[in-house]
């Protein structure tokens, strides 16, 4: 096997020259779906720890039960996300056609579009777990943007939340520099094993 995970027989790498474009295409649906996927699953978890965060993000929500923010968490989630894997999407479209001169299979792609998402939650977790530290050391910090609940735990599950959701799309940024890197160099490694 590959770098790239694809198979190192002869008619594999004669296969890897022809173009794709519609593969290449199907990289914006595929992204935008893995967006929307990742940014319901986050606010799942989000909305479960913190209804409050929510509702202090989103006046409009409040008076609604836990369960009823939950919901409505999930459909941001679910918008954020279409929003997030539309530009992931356009990106990485442009970026690895452009590299691979439209060659690159949708597989690999998929394989560039997880690490980002990879590297998203990391950043998020990151993020989250810093400004648990933020709510415990300075919570003046929080006052001057959210204010924090009361009690401890709320606090801390508030602080997360907010965190991490400020480091997701940084992370997708990062992640999608890096894809575009690490996917240049392994083409570009891959294409010299073909020639020889």
């Amino acid at each position: 096997m590959h770098t790239l995970g694809m198979p190192d027989s002869k008619d594999s790498k004669e296969d890897l020259l022809r173009a794709r474009p519609w593969q290449i295409l199907g990289i914006l649906p595929t992204a935008m779906l893995l967006g929307v996927l990742t940014g319901v699953l986050t606010n799942v978890i989000n909305a479960w720890l913190s209804p409050l965060y929510f509702t202090a993000q989103f006046p409009a929500w409040q008076g609604n039960s836990d369960f009823q923010v939950w919901l409505l968490a999930l459909a941001q989630g679910a918008l954020e996300g279409v929003a997030n894997g539309t530009g992931v999407g356009l990106v990485l479209m442009f970026g690895l056609g452009f590299m691979s001169k439209l060659r690159c299979p949708l597989q690999l792609a998929v394989k560039v579009q997880m690490r980002i998402i990879a590297i998203s939650l990391i950043f998020g977790c990151i993020f989250g777990f810093n400004a648990i530290v933020i709510a415990l050391f300075v919570p003046q910090f929080y006052d001057l943007f959210l204010g924090l609940p009361a009690g401890l735990l709320q606090k801390l599950k508030f602080a997360w939340v907010s965190g991490s959701i400020i480091g997701f799309p940084i992370g997708a940024m990062v992640g999608t520099v890096n894809g575009l890197m690490a996917f240049a160099l392994q083409w570009k490694m891959l294409m010299k094993q073909i020639q020889e």
